[in-house]
């Protein structure tokens, strides 16, 4: 669940839920080093999706994400 509006013209508003697709690490990286983005589906996300061949997809960089997991 998001904590904060980030992109509410395509849906990214406080409150929306999601969940985590993908974390991506830089190469040669891996926990406990921080990833260099993270994957989120939102079922509302009508921006720009990342990869392209699936829909809904947005990264943030992971001090962007704002996010609360339950």
């Amino acid at each position: 669940m998001l904590t904060m509006n980030l992109w509410t013209d395509v849906g990214l508003c406080n409150r929306s839920t999601g969940k985590v697709i993908d974390i991506v690490h830089a190469a040669n990286h891996s926990p406990p080093h921080l990833p260099i983005a993270v994957i989120l589906q939102f079922e509302h996300y009508t921006g720009p999706s990342f990869p392209t061949n699936i829909t809904k997809l947005c990264p943030h960089p992971p001090y962007y994400c704002h996010i609360s997991v339950t």
